[in-house]
């Protein structure tokens, strides 16, 4: 028998306390995956060289979208959950659980066939030349054979967090990538494998994970299991959750089409080593961007919780706080890759002079998105914890994709490669006009 979560943690402990809990495990697990993120980056960079990190962005797109499914069904799935734990309908969450977890291993293993099918294909069409071709081929192939435990891992996390199990997620998460980082060094350094050794590497440490996360439901300490031959598929509650983690999808998805286009600007004005130096600044960016989603992924369980059992002083309070450790996340970061961009892109290269100076350049131009992504970040998990998927989706399609693509083609046209680095920070200005309006909205309604 499943044993409740502490109602009272959630009703009436402090809020910064119970946030400092959650932040604690949620950041740390953020850091670890910004870590193994950055260690792949590195490994191939200076193992496999330009072509392997250009290769690596060249199927970025292809993995955001696999990603995106896995984030869709655990941040919805989660959201959704917990709301209906906050209004004592355990057993519906216990459901909700269940038809995620099936259909994120049928989804999977329908994505694994494609790209066992495809992948030459695919990859040429993500923009591969002759020679990167080689080395997207055989990551994505290798990759493909644990896609399984790969979404499993993303989607599962949720659910433990949000079964008040923060810990548990982080020891699961550190694992891995433990795992990931020892394995990346044996297969690619005396082993000598390349490509395939890092996908190879990433795609075994998937499996520590999700039996650590397996022990979670197994123990039964939280309110829901893994008892899958329970489900009752209900495709109504499906389709909401899959509503509350469309912005999720949406961001992850947009992601890989604007890196897509990114790619194919980036071979244009400066050729491989445009590309190879862009993804060095987004490996870092996205080391960044971790500490951040840290604080969100904080916010989300208690915001839905206390959303859901109508204590709405406690939604706003966990908000503001959310809110203020961000924006400290967001400048010190700010200044760190503006101030010292050569010395964190020589992590990644330190022969290749040319990379070393585009991609310097390229983190400089990056990095003041922080700033306005903090804002806006902050004020979309809210939107989606409490349960408004809509609107959180359209927020999404602006940020992830429209302002996106818009800043990205006038950039470029006025002031080239220059242009192409601006886009993202450009596009996160434009993304404080929907998200100051939604943000005035709920000031207005009294919940923030």
């Amino acid at each position: 028998m499943a044993h409740p979560i502490n109602h009272n943690d959630m009703r009436h402990t402090n809020i910064k306390t119970l946030f400092k809990r959650y932040f604690i495990a949620s950041s740390a697990t953020m850091l670890v995956r910004a870590l193994h993120s950055m260690a792949d980056g590195i490994f191939i960079g200076n193992v496999v060289g330009a072509n392997g990190l250009a290769a690596m962005n060249i199927i970025l797109p292809l993995l955001c979208l696999f990603f995106g499914i896995a984030v869709l069904l655990g941040a919805g799935a989660g959201a959704l959950s917990s709301i209906h734990i906050g209004e004592g309908k355990v057993d519906k969450a216990r459901n909700i659980i269940y038809e995620a977890v099936v259909l994120c291993i049928a989804l999977s293993v329908l994505f694994s066939i494609f790209i066992l099918l495809f992948a030459e294909k695919i990859c040429i069409l993500l923009g591969a030349d002759s020679t990167t071709l080689p080395y997207c081929v055989d990551y994505i192939r290798t990759m493909s054979y644990f896609f399984i435990p790969y979404c499993l891992t993303t989607t599962l996390n949720f659910f433990v967090r949000n079964d008040n199990a923060p810990k548990m997620s982080f020891i699961a998460i550190t694992a891995s990538v433990a795992a990931n980082i020892l394995m990346n060094y044996i297969f690619m350094v005396p082993l000598n494998m390349g490509m395939r050794g890092a996908a190879l590497a990433t795609g075994l440490a998937q499996f520590v994970s999700v039996g650590l996360l397996c022990i979670h439901f197994i123990r039964r300490k939280g309110n829901f299991d893994l008892r899958l031959n329970r489900v009752k598929f209900h495709f109504g509650e499906v389709r909401r959750f899959c509503g509350l983690g469309i912005s999720n999808f949406i961001y992850e998805i947009t992601f890989g089409i604007i890196t897509l286009l990114f790619n194919r600007l980036l071979m244009t004005l400066a050729g491989p080593l445009g590309v190879s130096a862009f993804s060095i600044a987004m490996y870092v960016t996205n080391f960044f961007f971790c500490f951040l989603m840290g604080v969100t992924n904080a916010m989300q369980p208690i915001i839905s919780y206390n959303y859901g059992a109508a204590l709405y002083a406690r939604v706003k309070e966990t908000f503001y706080i959310g809110l203020k450790v961000d924006y400290i996340f967001a400048v010190a970061f700010t200044l760190l890759g503006m101030l010292f961009p050569r010395y964190v892109v020589m992590l990644f290269n330190r022969s290749d002079a040319a990379l070393i100076e585009l991609a310097s350049f390229a983190l400089l131009c990056v990095t003041p998105m922080l700033l306005p992504f903090a804002f806006n970040s902050s004020v979309s998990t809210l939107i989606q914890a409490i349960g408004d998927g809509k609107r959180a989706g359209i927020i999404a399609l602006l940020r992830g994709f429209v302002f996106v693509l818009i800043a990205l083609y006038v950039l470029s046209y006025f002031f080239g490669i220059t242009g192409v680095c601006l886009a993202y920070t450009a596009a996160e200005v434009l993304g404080l006009i929907p998200c100051i309006l939604s943000f005035k909205r709920l000031r207005k309604e009294a919940l923030i």
